[in-house]
């Protein structure tokens, strides 16, 4: 939660290679309890907007999480994969109750 912001978009989403890329060039620098009250500030500040690029995401987190053993993804979401890789646009109703 301390490294400059990167803005992926576009094609970008689509593209796994692109994506295992970005990940991989963010290091974790503190673990969670060193970072606990950045992380949680950037957790409140979140908001919904537009589309859920949850596919990207997992991709870029399972990356950055690849170069510290022991590490783990969680995933928050709000909405369905809508954009990306992984998108269910479209077929919400094969994917919900």
């Amino acid at each position: 939660g301390t490294q400059e912001q990167t803005i992926i978009s576009g094609d970008r989403l689509y593209n796994w290679d692109e994506l295992q890329e970005a990940g991989s060039k963010f290091t974790i620098s503190k673990s969670v309890s060193e970072a606990k009250e950045v992380l949680l500030d950037k957790l409140w500040d979140l908001e919904e907007n537009g589309a859920t690029a949850l596919g990207p995401a997992l991709q870029l987190s399972i990356a950055i999480a690849g170069s510290k053993p022991g590490s783990q993804v969680i995933l928050c979401t709000d909405g369905l994969a809508n954009i990306g890789l992984g998108s269910l646009e479209g077929k919400e109703t094969q994917y919900t109750p």
